[in-house]
């Protein structure tokens, strides 16, 4: 998976989310095997910022399907999970890695730690 072909399914993803007859479970199942896909190329550039922008793409997918139990469908995080996976496959030179202080938890992770919690989170969705 390239950059180029991640930022036409994460936009087609956001297109679909605003949409009128949009299915946030149907979109959520969609958006788990876009992470899934996502995280060997985000492994692969090796990167801080790759990691921290997955990571918060994960969360951020994670707090829209606990707010989703029980109550309206709100595509809000998915949104949010949506921008900052697209900002995880920014190339090199289009940010500062240093721009803030890095996270120590995230930056001890690894990404075979990480790829391994993505596909335990999201192939269930993913299904």
């Amino acid at each position: 998976m390239n950059r180029e072909t991640i930022e036409t399914e994460i936009n087609e993803l956001l297109r679909d989310l605003h949409g009128e007859s949009r299915s946030v479970s149907q979109l959520r199942t969609r958006i788990a095997g876009v992470l899934l896909r996502a995280a060997p190329e985000l492994a692969s550039r090796a990167t801080y910022w790759a990691k921290a922008h997955l990571v918060l793409a994960c969360r951020a997918f994670n707090d829209n399907a606990r707010a989703s139990i029980g109550a309206h469908d709100d595509p809000t995080w998915l949104a949010y999970c949506l921008l900052q996976l697209r900002d995880a496959f920014l190339p090199r030179g289009a940010y500062i890695e240093d721009y803030a202080p890095r996270d120590h938890v995230i930056d001890r992770l690894t990404f075979d730690e990480l790829g391994h919690l993505v596909r335990r989170e999201f192939e269930l969705f993913a299904a």
